[in-house]
């Protein structure tokens, strides 16, 4: 059962195999993002019996003052998520009592 503040986004895929899919979370903290980019597939085995890599950064959020200030990778993850159809969950997610 995934937790109460869990919003999981399944896009479709078009076979059930072989498909090129995104493996990342983007978990979302009162002090910023953190942008988790995975090769494992979210089932068990692959977590626990097989070596897998990641990438991860946290971005802390944007002050009052830089709130208009774009930067190539916020950009770039913005039109990503936009095409994912994901985007509208993380302005609810911002704004979230954490």
């Amino acid at each position: 059962m995934k937790p109460a503040n869990w919003i999981l986004h399944k896009p479709p895929l078009p076979i059930s195999f072989g498909t090129h899919h995104s493996k990342a979370m983007l978990l979302v903290y009162p002090q910023g993002i953190r942008v988790v980019v995975h090769t494992a597939n979210m089932i068990h085995v692959d977590w626990n019996n097989k070596s897998q890599g990641l990438w991860m950064q946290d971005f802390p959020w944007k002050d009052a003052k830089d709130i208009n200030k774009k930067v190539p990778f916020e950009n770039d993850l913005v039109d990503y998520l936009s095409a994912l159809k994901v985007a509208g969950y993380f302005l609810f997610a911002a704004g979230m009592n954490m």
